[in-house]
């Protein structure tokens, strides 16, 4: 598969499956390139989404909401790459290069480059764009699903639970040792007071 942007965009969108595993049997150099252009895809829709939520009427507050958006959107992308690439490490039967999670997790962001349009219709769109951007933030939830399906080669049950279960456990976990840390301190503090 020739690594260019409407070639991956257009299979990313209609073939997801079949395009994702063809980036993950790419050569590193192949590679290198598809993270060149899976970056500037990330950048547009961040870029995109920040400027249309941004007010016209307050310049410098749009730029900030554009830079925030940028950085939110870099963060989160490679963050969502890190848990890729940790995952396969720990579960997938084969090992992925992290530019190879990061090309995968990247072209998962291609339906957020509706959101421009869907925001700047919703004078028309009334009530309708909360169901629009629900619809795009599924498509690109599922999208990231047939990622990790791919490179973990796990069933989609298995990964919807650890999708759905791994939140709640981090929260238990740390709320435990949140309440064990402040209580101890707590303890401590009286017992230096009495």
């Amino acid at each position: 598969m020739e690594t260019t942007f409407s070639n991956i965009l257009e299979g990313t969108l209609t073939a997801p499956r079949s395009t994702f595993q063809s980036l993950l049997l790419q050569k590193e150099e192949q590679a290198d390139r598809s993270i060149t252009i899976v970056f500037f895809l990330v950048l547009f829709t961040a870029i995109g989404s920040g400027l249309a939520q941004a007010s016209a009427d307050h310049i410098f507050t749009a730029v900030l909401q554009v830079i925030f958006s940028i950085f939110t959107a870099l963060i989160f992308w490679t963050t969502l790459a890190y848990i890729l690439f940790a995952a396969a490490k720990g579960l997938g039967p084969k090992q992925v290069s992290f530019l190879k999670c990061l090309s995968l997790t990247g072209w998962c962001h291609a339906p957020l480059i509706l959101f421009p349009t869907i925001y700047c219709m919703q004078p028309a769109l009334g009530g309708f764009v909360e169901v629009l951007t629900a619809l795009v933030l599924i498509w690109f939830f599922i999208l990231n699903l047939i990622a990790f399906k791919i490179v973990l080669d796990k069933s989609y049950t298995v990964l919807l639970s650890i999708f759905l279960l791994t939140p709640p456990v981090l929260f238990m976990v740390l709320t435990f040792w949140l309440y064990f840390l402040v209580s101890y301190t707590t303890l401590k503090l009286i017992a230096l007071l009495i």
